[in-house]
């Protein structure tokens, strides 16, 4: 199924591997027309994150590197507990979590900083990563 976002940017490139970045500029427009969808684009953020490295990592990202995101391309500032919210938002239509985040810092996943990292749970596939993506561009 495909959609738009605000008439700009067919869905498709949405949850391309490594064409992710096409959905900067249409969000940084929708921030600007609606500075309330910040939440919308933080869970992007996180979802492609995760949905781009999935095969070599399973889908994982540290907090310091999705935060960085965020604020680079989207002027936004955001922090780790703001972040775990909106995975809880994430994870509410599902019967299980499907977005989980380390207690105690991520040294076996390659986070040498001792970070907590946000990643997908056991069973989580990219399929189902994709369908969220989609599920959050249509957040209100």
């Amino acid at each position: 199924m495909s959609f738009r976002l605000f008439g700009i940017v067919d869905s498709r490139c949405y949850t391309r591997i490594g064409e992710y970045e096409k959905a900067i500029d249409p969000l940084k427009k929708l921030n600007y027309l609606n500075p309330n969808s910040k939440n919308k684009i933080i869970a992007y953020s996180l979802l492609m994150h995760l949905l781009e490295d999935f095969d070599s990592d399973g889908g994982a990202v540290s907090p310091s590197t999705l935060i960085s995101f965020i604020k680079e391309n989207f002027e936004i500032t955001t922090n780790d507990t703001e972040i775990k919210n909106i995975i809880q938002i994430i994870n509410e239509p599902y019967n299980r979590h499907i977005l989980v985040y380390m207690i105690g810092g991520g040294f076996g996943f390659g986070m040498g900083s001792g970070e907590s990292p946000y990643m997908t749970s056991d069973g989580t596939t990219k399929s189902v990563i994709r369908d969220e993506i989609k599920d959050v561009l249509n957040w209100n």
